[in-house]
This record gives structure tokens, C-alpha cells and sequence, in this order.
């Protein structure tokens, strides 16, 4: 019976070793890929800033004719439509999805809610959001250097492997000496139109772009070195290795709604983005290794009419003389995954509000929890000028680093310290404001009391760090005499990630009314640990009496943009009905 244990126990183990030994085989051939951790970091802010600016303080004749490109009405373009649409991103079952199967995704809570775009567009014109992130990658290493006196003892590499022969001591991992970036994300376009007078169709178009991962351009280092006078042999791992290259996936897809009559009706489709999906990265090796894996979007989408409001009456003002005044209200809200948005329920089907609706609104929405109303500045332009408003922070990162240094042989023998090895050294800096950039382009239209603006909101936010630095270690010996790996230095090479979230629309609206733009979602995700008093704080049986709690919320910012007509002593031109 004992005999027949150990023959059981013999298949096991041999079993186990084919299989590693497959493992080992199928690694030549399939690239290892795998996903670099955002390290949050602490961002170096400057200060805060708060501001608006005209891009140019005269309007030429090219600025006009710029204008009048982008803000040319179409036909049936004096018609408005409201769109709110709500994106999920769903998780992929490998096959096509319906969209009951989607809805139960969303019931269940494992989809994500990853937008909720609102505003009024004009008929035939373009209504874009868009969520991306900025994403760092090596373009070119600064190849592994082995010290020369370990270098006959460096086993010959794998795939892909190379080193130098330098005059310092030890190893020093590659560097990556020039960064290249990518935004990935999801575009998001809809486009109304109106059919036969009766029907309101939207053109829906999407583009999705995923970082996949990292591909490992060469194996680990590897030395040999004599552990006894008997002569046997022991393998230290001198470098991980860690010079990678990104792949990156994107796919489209076009789908069509169609609304009947002036319903403001909910919609609701799937959109793939994978059907045409193309793969961007080292497609020598990764050609039979990845599976299109884009996950599919769930879209609901409201269309409806905004009625013609009737424009204030005007004063006599000279030609020429009138300027457009434009000031904005930023609204953010926060609040649990799923929760109604307060906004679009107070909105009903229209987003073009009179000052008065405006002002309700608000004082209602003040009062709401997790409400945050945001000011920001006013600015005045001409007619057919482009302004800006920006409430920001300065954002400060390093953009080159020196690569990591060790000092020559020599002077390690004269001395008996430590490894003597200077890590990467940022050398250079950038700054890129992070916040809210609100650019409007505006233009008195040809109807009397109405404005057409061209609104593009783009909010930048500090995402975390990816770390392309690898440590730099030192083998020293242990009280037995056994080497064990130090680590020297963290030898981080810190490239920042940003995400940033953009939005335009074209859309008319009578002199000093307030248009509502946005439904950017952001989400936010925190650890929290529930432990009992007392227990939870004892070392081993504490465990027990602590756990930890994921807590998810979701900040949704709006922004509230009013025009008004200005003569040139800044009266307003419009007068109260």
C-alpha cells in the first residue's frame, strides 16, 4: 500500500514537471505580457490658478471668416435638440450581448458607469465627450551595463537579450532615455437629424482605445558564480530586465437612433467598438498572442426638441459696437454609484435656461448634499472672439531623467563601503495645468437677441505615476555566509498619467440665457479598514477582527455657461419683457 503512495506520488511530481516544462517552452514563443501598477505618488503642485483670457484682443477679418466656419448654420440648424446619454462600460462574456443581457449588468452592479453626457447641440452639428487617459511609454532604452570583472560570468541571454561591458561595479539595469505618450479612452460623437419633419435620427459614433499591457523585451540577467571551493555553481539573478514595450488596441462602431416625433423617448443600444478592432504594438511577437478583448459599451440615449424660446427685445446699439459677455458656474456633484443626478432632473428636456430658471435652480442645488458650487471668472470678447476661462493648478514633473551611475572599479578597491551607485536623477521639467478650461467661440447670429456659441470643456486631472525605473540591488553575504540580494536604491523613473475628460457642442441661445454643458463622471475609489476596538489591533488573532471595506463614489461635474449682449459702457442691450 505504501509502495503504491509513492508510485501515485511519483505521477504528480512528474506530471507537475511537464507541465512547468511546457510553461518554459510556450514562454519562447508567446511574450510574457502583463500591467504596470499607477503609483499615486504625491503630485508637486504650484499654485492655484484662476483666470480668464481673450485670445487675441482684435478681431481680423480671418477671425471672423474662422468663425463664421465654425459657427455656420446648416440647414435646420436654428433648431435645438436636448441629448443625455448614459455610458456603461460591461463586462465581456466573449460573445454578443442584447441588450436585456445589458440591463442586467447594470441592475447587477458589475457595469460601469463611465459618463453621462449632457447637452444642447443644433440640428446637424456634432456633439462630442470624450474620457482619455495620457499614457507614458519608453520609446528607446539605454541597454543594461555589467561591470567588467562579473561579465565572463553572465550566462549567454534568451530572446532579445543584450548588455554592455562597462568599467563600474556590478549591474546597472537599462534605461529609458526617451518617452514617448498615447491618450486611450473612449470618444464619444452623436449627431441629430431630422427626418422628414417628423422624425429626429442620431448618427451615435464611438471609438474605444485600451493599453492591453507591457511586452518584456529581453530575460532576466543571469550570472554564474562558484559557491565552494568544490566547484558547484550557483545562478543570481543580476537584473530583472524590465525594458518593455506597450501594446495598445482600438476599435469603432456606428449605430443610428431614431426617435418618432418630438418624444423625448429612451433608447437603448450596444456598441462593440470591437468589430474593426486593430491591434498597435510589436506585432513580430504579439501577432498569436492577444484576443481582442475591447470590452463592449451600453448606451442610453434621450433626444428631444428644445422649443423656440422667444429672444429678449434689443436697444438700439451702433453696429460694431456690441460686445458679448460671458461669465459660467461650475456644479459638481458627489455622490454613490448609481445615484439620481439632481441636475438632469431638475432640467426636465431642456438645458437653455433664462436667468430666473437659472437662479431657482441653483438655490436648489444648494441645499442638496454633495452638491459643491464652484465659482469661475467672467470674461468680455468681441463678436467672433474665442475666450477662455480657466480655473487650474500648475502641475510640475520631471520629463528627463540623467540614467543611473556607478562609480569605476578603481575606486571601489580603495574603498570597503558600500556599493558605490548613483540612481536616475530628474534633469528636466514640464508644467501642464491640471483643472477646468472652458473655451467659447462666440458670434452675434443673424437672428435679433440670439448668440451662437461653440463650447469645448476640458477638465485634466493628475491620474497617478507608471514607475519605468527598475531597482538597483547589491548581493552581500549573510551571517552563514549565504549571498542575499539588497536593494541599493529604488532607481525610480516616475512618468506622470493624466486623464482627460472633453466636451463640445454648437448650440444657439437668445441674449443673456444659461446653457448647461457637461456630465463628466470621475470615480473615485478608497480602501477604508472596519476593525473592532481593541482586537483588531492584536497581532495575530487581529486578523480576524478587521477587514477591509472598498468604498466607491462618483463626482459628476456640469458647467453653466450665460451670454449676454454689452454695449460698450457694459450695459446689458436686452431689455426685460
Amino acid at each position: 500500500m505504501v509502495a503504491g503512495q509513492f508510485k501515485k506520488c511519483g505521477r504528480i511530481f512528474l506530471g507537475l514537471i511537464l507541465l512547468l516544462a511546457v510553461c518554459q517552452s510556450s514562454g519562447d514563443i508567446a511574450p510574457e505580457i502583463f500591467r504596470k501598477p499607477i503609483v499615486k505618488g504625491e503630485p508637486n503642485f504650484d499654485s492655484h490658478k484662476q483666470e480668464s483670457q481673450v485670445f487675441d484682443n482684435t478681431v481680423t477679418a480671418g477671425a471672423k471668416e474662422k468663425a463664421n466656419a465654425l459657427l455656420s448654420m446648416p440647414q435646420n440648424a436654428g433648431a435645438s435638440v436636448q441629448i443625455e446619454a448614459q455610458i456603461y462600460k460591461l463586462i465581456s462574456t466573449g460573445g454578443k450581448l442584447s441588450v436585456s443581457d445589458a440591463l442586467k449588468q447594470i441592475e447587477d452592479g458589475t457595469a460601469t458607469l463611465i459618463g453621462t453626457p449632457s447637452a444642447a447641440t443644433r440640428m446637424n452639428t456634432w456633439f462630442k465627450q470624450e474620457t482619455v487617459h495620457e499614457i507614458p511609454f519608453p520609446e528607446h532604452y539605454i541597454l543594461p551595463q555589467i561591470s567588467e570583472s562579473i561579465s565572463d560570468q553572465v550566462l549567454p541571454g534568451g530572446r532579445d537579450t543584450e548588455w554592455e561591458v562597462s568599467d563600474g561595479v556590478g549591474a546597472l539595469p537599462g534605461f529609458p532615455d526617451v518617452i514617448g505618450s498615447r491618450t486611450v479612452g473612449g470618444k464619444f460623437k452623436v449627431r441629430p437629424r431630422e427626418v422628414a419633419g417628423e422624425k429626429i435620427v442620431i448618427d451615435c459614433e464611438l471609438e474605444q482605445s485600451i493599453l492591453k499591457g507591457f511586452v518584456r523585451k529581453g530575460n532576466p540577467i543571469i550570472a554564474e558564480k562558484s559557491r565552494s571551493a568544490g566547484g558547484r555553481k550557483k545562478r543570481i539573478t543580476l537584473l530583472e530586465n524590465e525594458m518593455v514595450d506597450p501594446v495598445f488596441e482600438s476599435g469603432e462602431e456606428t449605430v443610428v437612433f431614431s426617435f418618432e416625433g418630438d418624444s423625448p423617448a429612451l433608447q437603448s443600444k450596444v456598441l462593440f467598438a470591437s468589430s474593426r478592432a486593430t491591434l498597435v504594438g510589436d506585432e513580430s511577437s504579439s501577432g498569436n498572442v492577444y484576443q481582442r478583448n475591447l470590452q463592449p459599451f451600453f448606451v442610453r440615449l434621450k433626444a428631444s426638441k428644445i422649443e423656440k424660446i422667444k429672444a429678449p427685445k434689443q436697444r438700439a446699439v451702433r453696429k460694431g459696437d456690441t460686445q458679448i459677455y460671458l461669465t459660467s458656474r461650475f456644479v459638481e456633484i458627489s455622490g454613490e454609484m448609481g445615484q439620481p443626478n439632481p441636475v438632469l432632473s431638475k432640467l426636465k428636456t431642456s438645458g437653455i435656461l433664462s436667468d430666473s430658471q437659472f437662479q431657482l435652480l441653483i438655490r436648489e442645488l444648494n441645499q442638496k448634499k454633495g452638491v459643491d458650487l464652484l465659482s469661475a471668472p467672467s470674461v468680455m470678447i468681441r463678436d467672433s472672439q474665442e475666450g477662455e476661462i480657466r480655473v487650474s493648478r500648475e502641475f510640475i514633473y520631471p520629463t528627463k531623467y540623467d540614467p543611473s551611475r556607478s562609480a569605476p572599479a578603481a575606486e571601489f578597491t580603495e574603498k570597503s563601503g558600500s556599493f558605490p551607485v548613483t540612481p536616475a536623477v530628474p534633469t528636466e521639467f514640464a508644467v501642464k495645468d491640471v483643472g477646468v478650461s472652458l473655451q467659447v467661440l462666440a458670434k452675434i447670429a443673424s437672428e435679433k437677441g440670439m448668440i451662437d456659441l461653440k463650447l469645448r470643456t476640458d477638465v485634466t486631472e493628475f491620474a497617478g505615476y507608471l514607475n519605468y525605473g527598475e531597482p538597483i540591488r547589491a548581493f552581500s553575504a549573510n551571517a552563514w555566509g549565504k549571498k542575499i540580494p539588497v536593494v541599493l536604491t529604488e532607481n525610480k523613473v516616475l512618468a506622470p498619467v493624466f486623464q482627460g475628460r472633453l466636451q463640445e457642442t454648437s448650440v444657439r441661445i437668445p441674449d443673456g440665457y444659461h446653457v448647461c454643458v457637461g456630465g463628466f463622471v470621475h470615480e473615485d475609489i478608497q480602501e477604508l479598514e472596519d476593525k473592532v476596538p481593541i482586537l483588531g489591533d492584536l497581532p495575530a488573532i487581529g486578523r480576524l477582527a478587521r477587514k477591509k471595506v472598498e468604498l466607491r463614489t462618483q463626482r459628476r461635474l456640469y458647467v453653466f455657461v450665460r451670454a449676454q449682449l454689452m454695449d460698450p459702457s457694459g450695459a446689458a442691450t436686452g431689455e426685460e419683457d
